[in-house]
């Protein structure tokens, strides 16, 4: 705004054009990162069954899923912390450890990718109204 006050055009529309490059980028990752937990999706169904999770005042991940699963889910860039600390189920919480852990992680990842779809696909919306403000934002 400062740019455009000045009357430094130029400027004003190289950055609008960073703005732009950026953004495209952004939404084609956030798109690709929905994809990935569509086909993690997937991956966590051909594991074999880990049944239902103790319930206890507080879960450690490492302590129940096999080997191989925590590989994959630090090849997918979950914190270590995440799985070696003790987790503190809340409420409504329980339900999900009472069923095989496989269909509750099938729902979690299924959730993220729609969440990133619907996100990439409000980008791109956006971009082709050349406005990277929702409509509620402008007000």
């Amino acid at each position: 705004m400062g740019a455009r006050q000045a009357g430094e055009e130029e400027y004003v529309d190289a950055r609008l054009q960073d703005c732009d490059i950026y953004a495209r980028r952004f939404a084609t990752e956030v798109a690709e990162a929905a994809q990935l937990a569509f086909s993690a999706q997937e991956a966590i169904l051909q594991l074999p069954s880990l049944g239902p999770a103790i319930r206890s005042d507080g879960l450690i991940l490492e302590e129940i899923l096999p080997a191989e699963t925590l590989a994959g889910l630090y090849r997918m860039g979950v914190r270590r912390s995440y799985v070696s600390e003790e987790l503190q189920p809340r409420g409504d919480d329980f339900q999900f450890l009472e069923r095989d852990l496989r269909q509750g992680c099938f729902e979690a990842l299924g959730a993220v990718g729609e969440a990133d779809g619907a996100y990439a696909a409000e980008i791109e919306q956006q971009l082709e109204v050349q406005s990277l403000w929702s409509p509620d934002d402008e007000t």
